[in-house]
């Protein structure tokens, strides 16, 4: 089984480390990696146009080649993976693993997220992985925290201890025992979110439908030396009323200890608008 794996947190970020060498550890399976240069988060689905993107080969300590980064977008190394680098096309792609959840409204601002819908695209079954960590989630009050959500769980996601090991197993238990098994139609493409917590302390995994909440953006602002107002994004915290959290979603089923699995697919159109309006007569142009 030949694996692309890619990220948005740069090719020597922990958790593309740490999914290589779960990889490896498997016969039968070869993973190279495409990944940005340098930290790329939030880029979604950008694409670089106006300047040239570089490329960086990278050696193992045997000399062997084990990737390549490029100095452009997560989504420019999934297309010039499969377009300049890769010879044969991957059997799986793997995005992540992530520094920091990408679920609910959130996914649409991740560059991982996006680089596994860009190899959904190109027909190849892709998986986003994430781990809950390096940001906190301000609720409205302890009121509105519902219930099962685990504390160990709001006590870790500020904390420094990211244990990528357990989220690149979770990716081959389910690469190997669960992909296998699934009866779909169209190219598998799922978005995983790992709660920061030991292999032991977490409950399972679930399928989950992707949350509806919205979750909002903080910008502090600051004044240049200059005098100039500037606006910096607050990426450590989000703010969400925790109350708006429903029963297999993938944000409370996360915080509640479970490793979240959302089914996804490429399609922008509202079916449920579209055949209503079908179904109406409208002037004439």
């Amino acid at each position: 089984m030949n694996i692309l794996l890619t990220n948005d947190d740069g090719y020597d970020a922990p958790g593309l480390r740490a999914m290589l060498h779960e990889v490896n550890k498997h016969n039968g399976m070869e993973a190279i990696y495409v990944a940005p240069h340098k930290h790329m988060s939030a880029k979604s689905h950008s694409v670089t146009i106006f300047e040239p993107i570089k490329h960086y080969d990278h050696h193992d300590a045997n000399g062997n080649l084990e990737g390549v980064s490029v100095d452009g977008t997560p989504v420019d190394c999934v297309n010039i993976a499969l377009d300049r680098i890769v010879t044969n096309k991957p059997n799986i792609l793997i995005s992540g693993i992530n520094d920091g959840g990408n679920f609910s409204t959130i996914s649409l601002l991740s560059g991982t997220y996006a680089a596994a819908e860009a190899g959904a695209k190109a027909g190849i079954p892709s998986i986003a992985v994430s781990l809950l960590t390096g940001f906190g989630i301000k609720a409205t009050g302890d009121d509105n925290i519902p219930d099962g959500i685990d504390p160990n769980i709001l006590a870790s996601i500020d904390s420094n201890n990211r244990n990528f090991s357990v989220a690149a197993n979770f990716v081959m238990f389910f690469i190997t025992e669960i992909m296998p098994q699934l009866n779909i139609t169209g190219v598998p493409f799922f978005n995983i979110n790992v709660p920061p917590l030991k292999k032991e302390h977490i409950k399972g995994w679930k399928f989950t439908s992707f949350s509806k909440n919205n979750y909002s953006a903080n910008y502090e602002v600051n004044l240049s030396p200059q005098g100039e107002k500037y606006y910096w994004y607050d990426s450590r915290t989000i703010h969400n009323d925790m109350a708006d959290m429903r029963p297999n979603t993938d944000d409370l089923e996360l915080f509640r200890g479970y490793i979240t699995v959302s089914p996804s697919k490429i399609d922008f159109t509202d079916h449920e608008t579209l055949n209503k309006l079908l179904k109406q007569d409208f002037k004439k142009y």
